[in-house]
């Protein structure tokens, strides 16, 4: 299966955010999406999640595919522990889900209500999310939000070690991102 935009475009009111992009993914591909803010780069996840249809052009993906997606903002519930946010969407043993968290987490932020922890530890709790489900196509936007460095390396090999064949895309605004696991940068731009 392949993926990507075929001469998207895309308004909001008056503002031309997408024009002409054309991106394709091979299968089992990593690419980088960057730009500065405001170019489009989640307007550009979002087609591809099928959340917002494009103005002009085509988004190339088998709508019945499986996505593993992960949102520029968390949307965790605050009540819920980690482990209980991962539970509720994708299923799966707790104790299965305790040990994947506990791969990019410190072992007691497990316990706490996802409202107490760090705006870092929620992105790691919201990756693992995404990464649960069997999916073809993952799409991240912004995944490092939020952590210094050495987390930054630690959460992507974890990454690197539950993709598996899965095409992955995701964006950020550094290129060191798109370093540590080995993706193409495909840069988007006013």
């Amino acid at each position: 299966m392949e993926y990507g935009v075929y001469r998207v475009g895309k308004r909001y009111g008056s503002l031309q955010v997408l024009d002409q992009v054309t991106l394709h993914l091979a299968c089992g591909s990593k690419t980088c999406i960057m730009g500065p803010s405001g170019c489009g780069k989640t307007t550009l996840l979002r087609l591809m999640m099928g959340l917002e249809q494009p103005d002009e052009g085509r988004v190339l993906h088998d709508t019945r595919q499986r996505l593993g997606v992960m949102f520029q903002e968390d949307r965790l519930l605050p009540w819920a522990t980690p482990v209980e946010n991962v539970q509720m969407v994708c299923g799966g043993k707790r104790e299965e889900i305790l040990e994947e968290l506990g791969r990019i987490l410190p072992g007691e932020a497990l316990k706490k209500r996802t409202e107490s922890l760090s705006g870092g530890m929620k992105r790691r709790v919201a990756l693992v999310r995404a990464l649960r489900p069997p999916a073809g196509l993952l799409l991240l936007d912004e995944p490092f939000t939020g952590l210094d460095r050495e987390t930054k390396k630690k959460t992507a090999d974890y990454l690197l070690s539950r993709l598996g064949e899965r095409t992955l895309i995701f964006s950020s605004h550094q290129e060191e991102d798109a370093a540590y696991l080995g993706a193409e940068i495909f840069r988007l731009g006013r």
